[in-house]
């Protein structure tokens, strides 16, 4: 489902025009949970799962006969209910 998609499902189910599901879901994303994230807060999406910010290592490897480091650094991860597991049956 792409973005487009969802705000119009979202227009549909609200009752609204699309550029009012638009600005919520901006509004959700922009002003809560983006900020919660980068606070340190793990976002509990109720049936869906937690968001959080996890620390990555320095990686280090080999392409083509070139050594490359990755440096560390921070990653959004989602550990999925097991609700929603078992809804498509994970």
């Amino acid at each position: 489902m792409t973005k487009k998609e969802l705000v119009a499902k979202l227009a549909e189910k609200l009752d609204s025009t699309k550029v009012e599901a638009e600005g919520i879901l901006e509004l959700l994303f922009s002003e809560i949970i983006i900020p919660a994230l980068k606070a340190g807060d793990e976002v509990v999406l109720p049936e869906l799962g937690k968001l959080k910010v996890r620390a990555t290592k320095e990686r280090k490897g080999v392409t083509n006969g070139k050594a490359w480091t990755k440096p560390a650094g921070k990653k959004v991860s989602l550990k999925v209910s097991s609700t929603f597991e078992i809804w498509f049956e994970l």
